[in-house]
């Protein structure tokens, strides 16, 4: 949907730039045509062929379950042993002749009878389940198989059988020992860098998905042990999505020159945008959740629940983000929204959390906080963060309605709130889109 609209929009917009003389018809014409031939069309045919790839591995596998008693045990093993090697030396060929999408799946295939072989050979030998073990065993071979073949799909793999070792370690073991939490970072790290030296959107969607599942498991421990687990779990999912969002704004407007602006231009930038925009979402929809905590008359959180590590850490880094930007971009307008959308909406739930009697101002700020992100979206040309902090605002909006709708009193204080948070946003971007456009006016100038 999104790309239709930037095709449509960047048609209307190509016609005015050759008006004005900036790009040719001729550019104008390969610039169409690029961006016609890299929708998602282009994409279907690998699509088709990596379910088909899932289908087989299942057929193998359902094949071998069939034929379990009539089958030797040697043969069993020697088949999936030669099928993976067979595989990953078809993904190697493959690759060498340059046809990655064929390596990918072959990669991905390999990987998904490795995953298959695993619970046969436990079957053959009788070895007692360990799920938790498994799900790791099998990370470290679709990682190590990742690695290896350039695969994307199986990197996907990897992500998904690290969240679900996270999520069994959960259940088997409550306590995060350090080894544990160690193996948590180097994999997340494992799997961020080979999405960006390879990227795809599975990739970068797993390795986020993943360190938030890793977050929120060290979250989780560290509030069990104080008062208010909730408010503790609220907090901590604030801060670290609006850490995230800061370095990633930050990162995305470094400047940089030479070989380091295109590192930086490739998937480490994908990654930091879908990294802010992931963010986004768990920012909002913790500061929506909090907010009718609030109104229903949540207790207050003890200061003491700053102090758990991991809200610490999560502070910490947000903190860092705040400086990397301002120390990044200046007063640039879009960055100083980001900003103030982003602390805006931590402050919100830090006061839920913290002091929920005050209704009325966190309301207002909840609101104001909503409409930093919309207007971010808009000064930035960002259409997704534009449609987040419309859709959180119309959901506030609508819940603090649904509160207040019983007296006439209620709504008058609704509207109140409502039409002076508005009027001053109104107010504050009236007057920094002037200061910016001064000084452009002053840099042109100069030049």
């Amino acid at each position: 949907m999104f790309d239709q609209i930037y095709q449509r929009r960047l048609k209307a917009d190509i016609e005015t730039w050759i008006e004005r003389g900036w790009v040719s018809r001729e550019a104008a014409g390969h610039i169409l045509t690029d961006v016609q031939n890299g929708d998602g069309r282009s994409r279907l045919p690998l699509a088709l062929a990596a379910v088909g790839v899932i289908c087989v591995a299942l057929a193998i596998a359902a094949f071998i379950a069939a034929n379990w008693d009539e089958i030797p045990r040697v043969v069993r093993l020697t088949g999936i042993a030669l099928t993976v090697i067979a595989a990953n030396v078809f993904a190697a060929r493959a690759a060498a002749k340059g046809r990655s999408g064929i390596a990918d799946l072959a990669t991905a295939f390999a990987a998904l009878v490795f995953i298959g072989g695993l619970s046969l050979v436990g079957q053959i030998f009788h070895l007692p389940q360990d799920w938790t073990g498994g799900a790791l065993l099998i990370t470290f071979g679709c990682l190590g198989a990742a690695w290896l073949g350039q695969s994307r799909l199986t990197l996907a793999l990897a992500a998904t059988s690290a969240i679900t070792w996270q999520i069994l370690a959960a259940e088997a073991h409550p306590p995060l020992g350090f080894a544990e939490g160690v193996l948590s970072v180097v994999l997340i790290l494992a799997i961020g860098a080979h999405a960006v030296v390879f990227p795809a959107r599975l990739s970068r969607w797993g390795v986020i998905l993943l360190a938030y599942v890793v977050f929120g498991r060290w979250l989780l421990l560290a509030a069990e042990q104080g008062a208010r687990e909730e408010g503790v779990v609220a907090l901590g999912l604030s801060v670290l999505p609006a850490a995230v969002i800061l370095v990633s704004t930050a990162i995305s407007r470094l400047r940089l020159e030479g070989s380091a602006a295109r590192w930086r231009d490739g998937g480490l930038l994908l990654l930091a945008r879908s990294a802010a925009e992931a963010s986004l979402l768990v920012l909002l929809s913790v500061l929506i959740i909090a907010l009718v905590f609030a109104l229903d008359g949540a207790n207050p959180l003890p200061a003491s629940a700053y102090l758990v590590l991991p809200v610490v850490v999560a502070l910490t880094a947000m903190v860092a983000g705040a400086v990397l930007l301002l120390l990044n971009t200046g007063r640039d307008l879009a960055s100083t929204l980001v900003l103030a959308a982003v602390l805006a909406s931590v402050a919100s739930v830090m006061m839920v959390v913290s002091v929920p009697h005050l209704v009325i101002l966190i309301s207002a700020l909840g609101l104001a906080a909503s409409i930093g992100v919309a207007m971010a979206g808009v000064v930035s040309h960002q259409g997704f963060w534009t449609l987040s902090g419309h859709g959180a605002f119309t959901v506030l909006a609508l819940w603090l309605l649904s509160e207040t709708i019983g007296s006439l009193l209620g709504q008058a204080v609704f509207f109140l709130v409502a039409g002076l948070v508005l009027i001053a946003m109104a107010l504050i971007t009236a007057r920094s889109l002037k200061a910016a456009s001064r000084r452009e006016e002053l840099k042109a100038g100069a030049a």
